[in-house]
C-alpha cells in the first residue's frame, strides 16, 4: 500500500472516529437544546433572505413614537445613509426634523387602515391581513414606494414608527428588492414616550405606554431573523459613537462621511436640550401607572444595550409577555376601545368648544380693537372740536371789537361830517 492510500485511510478512518463521536457531544440539557433549535431556526430563515444586489445595503429604523427614531435618522443621514426624497417637514413638536417619508408614511397609514387598525392602536396588528388579497397590493406598492424615494442609492436609511406593527411583512418586501437590508431597533424610557404623547396629541398616559409596548415587542420579535442593533435614545445621546461602532461591527456597515468635521456636526446635531420629556429608569419601575409588562420589557432592552442584542433567554421572556398581552387586547381591546373612542368624542367636543371659545374671544378682541379705535377718533375729534370752539371765541372777541372800532370811527365820521357842514355854512354867510 502506497504513503497517499494509508494517509487517506487513516483521515476516513479519523473522520469516521469524529462522525462516530459528535453525538456524544450533545447537550441533554433541555434550555439548551432549545437555544440549539432557536439558533438553527434563525439560520434557517435567514438563509432564505435573497440574496442582496452588491453595494446595496439600507438601515430600517424600527421605534416608538417619540422615541428618537428622528434623532437616530438625522445621525445616520450626516454619516452617509441617504434619506427620502419627499421628507417630512420640521414643526414644533420637532424642530430638527423627522426624516420621514411623506409618501411612506400616507402609504402605512392606509395600510393600518386595510388592516382595521391606525397609527395609535395598541392591539395586536391582524394576524391574517397578510393572508388577503389586499396584502399583496400593498406589497406592490411598498416597493414601488421604497424605489421611488430612494431611487438608486447604494445606502439608504429608512424611518417610520408605523413600521412596527407590520415589520416582518415591509422588511420581506423590501428584501424582494435585492437590497441587504438591517434592523436598528431604538426604544426610550416609556414614562418619557407617554408624557410627549400626551402633550403632543392629548393621549393618556396609559394608552401610550400600551403603545409603546406594542411597537417594541412587535418590532423585536420580526427582526429576529436578520442583522440589527439594539439601542436606547439615552444612550444615543450619551454616546452616539459607541452606537456607530456597533454598526460597524455587527453588520459589516462602513459610513462613508464619517470624519471629525462631520462628527462635530452630529454633536451640534444631538442638542441634549431639545428632549423635554425626562423620567429615569427608577421612575418607570416604581410608578403605579406602568404595567408590569412594560417594566419589564423596559429592563430587558436596557440590559441589552450594551451587547446590541437580546439573549435567547431574554428574547423568550419578550415572547411570553407579547403572547400575554395579546391574549389581554382580545378580552380588553373592545371594551378599551370603546371608552377610547368615548373618550375621543369627548376630547374632539371640547376641542370643538375650544375652537369655538377661540373664535369668540377672537372676534371679541376685534371689537374691543374697534372700539379702541373709535375711542382714539372721538378723542381727536373732540380735540379739534375744543380747538375749534376757542377759535370761535376768539373770532367773537375780535369781532366786538372790530364792531365796537366801527362804530367809533363812525361817530369820529360823522362828528366831522357835521364840524365840516357847519364850516361851509359859515363860509356862505360871510
Amino acid at each position: 500500500m502506497s504513503k497517499s492510500s494509508a494517509t487517506s485511510g487513516e483521515t476516513k478512518s479519523a473522520l469516521k472516529k469524529t462522525a462516530n463521536k459528535a453525538p456524544a457531544k450533545r447537550t441533554t440539557n433541555p434550555s439548551e437544546n432549545k437555544r440549539e433549535s432557536s439558533r438553527s431556526k434563525t439560520r434557517a430563515v435567514a438563509s432564505r433572505q435573497p440574496a442582496a444586489a452588491p453595494g446595496r445595503q439600507a438601515l430600517v429604523i424600527l421605534g416608538m413614537h417619540r422615541s428618537g427614531t428622528s434623532a437616530l435618522t438625522g445621525v445616520l443621514e450626516r454619516l452617509g445613509a441617504v434619506g427620502p426624497d419627499t421628507k417630512l417637514p420640521p414643526n414644533e413638536f420637532n424642530v430638527k426634523g423627522y426624516g420621514e417619508s411623506r409618501v411612506l408614511m400616507k402609504l402605512h397609514d392606509r395600510l393600518l387602515e386595510s388592516a382595521g387598525s391606525r397609527w395609535d392602536d395598541w392591539s395586536q396588528f391582524n394576524p391574517a391581513w397578510s393572508k388577503s388579497a389586499i396584502a399583496s397590493r400593498f406589497g406592490g406598492e411598498v416597493r414601488d414606494a421604497v424605489s421611488a424615494e430612494y431611487a438608486g442609492e447604494d445606502f439608504f436609511a429608512v424611518k417610520d414608527p408605523r413600521v412596527c406593527r407590520f415589520a416582518g411583512f415591509w422588511m420581506r418586501e423590501v428584501d424582494a428588492l435585492g437590497i441587504d437590508l438591517k434592523a436598528v431597533l431604538i426604544f426610550r424610557n416609556p414614562l418619557e414616550v407617554a408624557n410627549s404623547l400626551n402633550r403632543r396629541d392629548g393621549m393618556s398616559l396609559q394608552s401610550g405606554l400600551l403603545l409603546w409596548l406594542r411597537h417594541v415587542l412587535d418590532a423585536e420579535e420580526a427582526s429576529r431573523d436578520r442583522p440589527r442593533v439594539i439601542t436606547s435614545y439615552s444612550g444615543l445621546l450619551q454616546d452616539w459613537r459607541k452606537l456607530v461602532g456597533q454598526l460597524e461591527t455587527r453588520m459589516n456597515i462602513a459610513f462613508p462621511r464619517q470624519s471629525a468635521s462631520m462628527e462635530l456636526e452630529v454633536d451640534e446635531f444631538l442638542e441634549v436640550a431639545l428632549r423635554h420629556q425626562v423620567a429615569s429608569d427608577e421612575d418607570v419601575y416604581s410608578s403605579a401607572i406602568v404595567q408590569p409588562w412594560v417594566a419589564e420589557t423596559f429592563r430587558i432592552l436596557m440590559g441589552a444595550t450594551s451587547r446590541g442584542e437580546l439573549s435567547v433567554v431574554e428574547q423568550a421572556r419578550l415572547d411570553t409577555i407579547r403572547a400575554e398581552f395579546n391574549a389581554a387586547c382580545k378580552v380588553f381591546g373592545p371594551i378599551t376601545l370603546m371608552a377610547l373612542n368615548a373618550a375621543s368624542q369627548t376630547q374632539k367636543a371640547a376641542g370643538e368648544a375650544r375652537s369655538q371659545v377661540e373664535r369668540l374671544q377672537a372676534d371679541l378682541a376685534k371689537a374691543n380693537h374697534t372700539v379702541e379705535a373709535y375711542k382714539v377718533e372721538v378723542a381727536q375729534v373732540r380735540k379739534v372740536s375744543e380747538s375749534l370752539k376757542a377759535e370761535r371765541v376768539q373770532l367773537e372777541q375780535a369781532g366786538r371789537e372790530a364792531t365796537k372800532l366801527l362804530d367809533e370811527t363812525r361817530r369820529v365820521l360823522e362828528t366831522e361830517r357835521k364840524e365840516n357842514a357847519n364850516s361851509i355854512k359859515s363860509l356862505q354867510q360871510e
